[in-house]
């Protein structure tokens, strides 16, 4: 790897105008979270609506990202597909672009079997990059300590972005292989999850309060678990505000709301209503971000 990946890394929303990638939105969201401490993004996954878009789009945002980041971040990508062959050939496009590494999910819906799951990361793996094996209990495939244990052990398989809730299992994960990047995927746990191991985290509340998850990180490896809970308290109270009327949309407006114009969500997410932004708003104003 060419930079070491830790610290807090949002999952990079994906600024969209007229369904097309907006250029000049993503090189302001890019400024405004490098502003507020990103060490790295996680480019293209489910908060940048990678499952929306096609390949030829997947790859422009690939570009651009590391057109504009340039050498100044670490650059994770998200290049899972359910077609392999899709998923190689964009990985091996981020390779090729000078991304850090490369992530996916397991392959999801049809009931594939663990053989054919690890056979898809032996693929991915040898595109030339870093893995990241994508653990997540909402794509509906478990992956437990011991199948785990043997996604670790893969050559190139650099470690893991754990977007579960049981800090045992991530624990004894970094307790067995203290090597291996794990990244919590968790944002109103981030705190519990740095506590039980992990490196860092991912998430995609961050493109909005990245100082907070900073803070988090900051607190954490300094010992002081009293400040980083605090800390994630307060993120946490935005967090609910955006679950409340839809993470993703809500993040859009919650950007625009702060003066970084990132468009619309594609279709089929929809637009918040008069009554969400108003409620989003004024739990902007609570929290101290507007």
């Amino acid at each position: 790897m060419k930079r070491e990946l830790r610290g807090a890394y949002p999952a990079l929303l994906t600024p969209f105008k007229g369904e097309k990638l907006y250029e000049k939105g993503l090189e302001q969201l890019l400024g405004y979270c490098l502003k507020k401490g990103a060490a790295g993004f996680y480019v293209g996954g489910s908060t940048g609506e990678g499952f929306l878009m096609r390949k030829e789009e997947r790859i422009r945002l690939l570009t651009a990202v590391k057109e504009i980041v340039g050498e100044r971040a670490a650059l994770i990508a998200y290049t899972g597909s359910l077609r392999l062959s899709e998923a190689v050939e964009l990985s091996e496009t981020a390779a090729k672009l000078g991304y850090d590494a490369i992530s996916s999910v397991p392959p999801f819906y049809y009931d594939f079997g663990f053989r054919a799951v690890k056979e898809y990361y032996g693929a991915l793996a040898q595109t030339g990059l870093p893995l990241l094996i994508y653990s997540i209990a909402s794509s509906g495939v478990r992956l437990d300590f011991g199948k785990l244990c043997e996604l670790l052990e893969m050559e190139n398989v650099a470690g893991l972005k754990f977007t579960e809730s049981d800090f045992f299992l991530l624990q004894q994960l970094k307790a067995k292989y203290p090597e291996k990047i794990i990244f919590n995927g968790k944002d109103e746990m981030l705190a519990s999850g740095l506590i039980a191991g992990a490196d860092g985290g991912i998430g995609s509340t961050y493109n909005l309060m990245e100082d907070k998850y900073v803070a988090v990180c900051d607190a954490v490896r300094r010992g002081d678990a009293a400040e980083a809970a605090r800390v994630q308290a307060s993120a946490n109270e935005i967090t609910a505000a955006l679950l409340r009327v839809g993470v993703i949309p809500g993040l859009k407006v919650a950007m625009e709301m702060v003066g970084v114009d990132v468009g619309e969500c594609l279709r089929p997410f929809a637009p918040l209503t008069a009554e969400d932004r108003a409620f989003l708003r004024g739990a902007l104003e609570k929290g101290g971000i507007l």
